[in-house]
């Protein structure tokens, strides 16, 4: 008996001593243990440890992060906030994703080594939103991804741990079959359409088989397929011709997918006007609400270049271009500070990816003379410094440039934006504007 109680006595001390020489109370050690490391989003990972990891990237609404902004710390004595605040992670739903984080770490220790996590703010700057920070409806979508960057399984929505356990064995799921299958993609293709499959009701289904068949049939014998085919823009199904394609291509998968989502969320939501557009915002927030429309588009994406077509997918589901906050456009900034003061810039925006495709100006149109207007506003802008630019570098342009913020958020598409000689306010000019009016200011801002 003496020698149970002395052993219990020595276990103590063996305890006690282990928690004081590491320093860490039993307490300490727990949150030690749940503390969450926010990597940078698309940031270099070491080529040893690429081939081992999985990323969990979180894009958000949240202003971006910039450079040279500094981040506030929260404040207060809660230890988890301490954690977090010093990596500048303040997003809207990134506390509740990182609690589903560590109960999927508590269920599943074999997957600590492996997951690396990161936050990437993406939505409009408020040099874009008229100087307020202003994003609407908070959204969130995940990327899975391995080491290299290629993206394993998405989702859109705030997931729980069930959801990011989910998530995690689908992507794996397609690791095996990629390695397994070194030919191409047509045949992981059709395993993920087939798992996908299982988790659709009948009309979803009905739409991925067609989808896959018309891959199939792009493949067998392109000239035979009248449909517009998912396969017909690749030469072969390698990875190598899909990432020359990748954009094209998410492009054409949500003509078929995008407008299936619609009709399936009307009759599931009850959605029928247009103000229930923002209702729908806030619906998706639940992972279950686009699922089908994931999980029709994953077989067909699976493998792309996250780090290259992230802001293609996000802008799918968006609505809108995704923007980071880390964009360098100091060439561009530096053509404001120096020409600006004697040179009026006129900059083209380009319209969402979705619709590059329809020709700008307008074709001239006989009965309205709108198509001829704006081929005379085409005409005078590219006589001033003209540039071609995206939101992208329209923010960065106007933030470095000390220029008055402006709201591109018009009930029309954002067409050109007009920077008077020596003026730092700019002039938006949308696609329901009198064209008459801004060959107007043109003329006069060329004299």
């Amino acid at each position: 008996m003496r020698q149970c109680i002395c052993l219990i006595v020595l276990f103590g001390v063996a305890v006690v001593s282990g928690s004081t020489a590491t320093g860490l109370s039993a307490d300490d050690a727990l949150v030690a243990d749940d503390a969450i490391h926010w990597g940078d989003p698309l940031g270099p990972i070491s080529a040893t440890e690429a081939d081992d990891k999985l990323v969990l990237l979180l894009i958000t609404n949240d202003e971006p992060i910039r450079v040279d902004d500094a981040v506030d710390v929260a404040d207060g004595d809660d230890q988890r906030a301490a954690v977090d605040a010093p990596n500048g992670v303040y997003g809207w739903c990134t506390d509740v994703f990182a609690d589903a984080f560590r109960e999927l770490r508590h269920r599943r220790p074999d997957l600590r080594s492996k997951l690396m996590l990161q936050w990437l703010p993406a939505g409009l700057p408020r040099e874009l939103t008229g100087g307020k920070v202003s994003n609407g409806t908070a959204r969130a979508v995940v990327l899975l991804c391995d080491g290299h960057y290629r993206l394993a399984s998405f989702l859109v929505g705030v997931p729980d741990a069930d959801d990011l356990l989910t998530l995690i064995e689908d992507g794996q799921e397609f690791q095996r079959l990629r390695s397994l299958d070194t030919q191409g993609r047509q045949r992981v293709v059709a395993n993920l359409a087939g798992r996908s499959s299982q988790r659709m009701d009948r009309l979803w289904r009905q739409v991925l088989e067609e989808s896959v068949v018309a891959m199939d049939g792009a493949a067998d014998d392109r000239g035979g397929v009248k449909d517009r085919g998912i396969g017909e823009l690749e030469p072969d199904f390698s990875y190598e011709s899909f990432d020359q394609v990748a954009t094209q291509r998410m492009l054409v998968l949500n003509e078929r997918f995008g407008d299936m989502y619609l009709a399936d969320v009307r009759l599931r939501f009850g959605l029928t006007e247009a103000s229930d557009v923002e209702r729908l915002v806030t619906l998706e927030q639940h992972i279950q609400t686009r699922r089908p429309w994931c999980e029709a588009m994953i077989p067909f994406i699976a493998g792309i270049q996250v780090d290259q077509q992230w802001p293609t997918l996000v802008e799918l589901i968006w609505g809108h271009p995704a923007i980071r906050g880390d964009f360098d456009a100091s060439e561009l900034v530096q053509q404001i500070k120096t020409l600006g003061k004697d040179e009026t810039f006129v900059f083209s925006i380009q319209p969402p990816t979705a619709l590059r495709n329809i020709p700008w100006p307008p074709i001239s149109d006989d009965t309205s003379g709108a198509g001829a207007g704006w081929q005379r506003v085409q005409e005078l802008a590219t006589k001033t410094r003209y540039r071609e630019v995206d939101w992208q570098q329209l923010a960065a342009a106007i933030r470095g440039g000390d220029l008055t913020p402006i709201d591109v958020r018009g009930n029309s598409l954002l067409r050109y934006v007009i920077l008077p000689a020596g003026k730092t306010k700019p002039l938006p000019v949308f696609q329901n504007s009198p064209p008459g009016r801004v060959v107007g200011l043109l003329k006069r801002f060329n004299r």
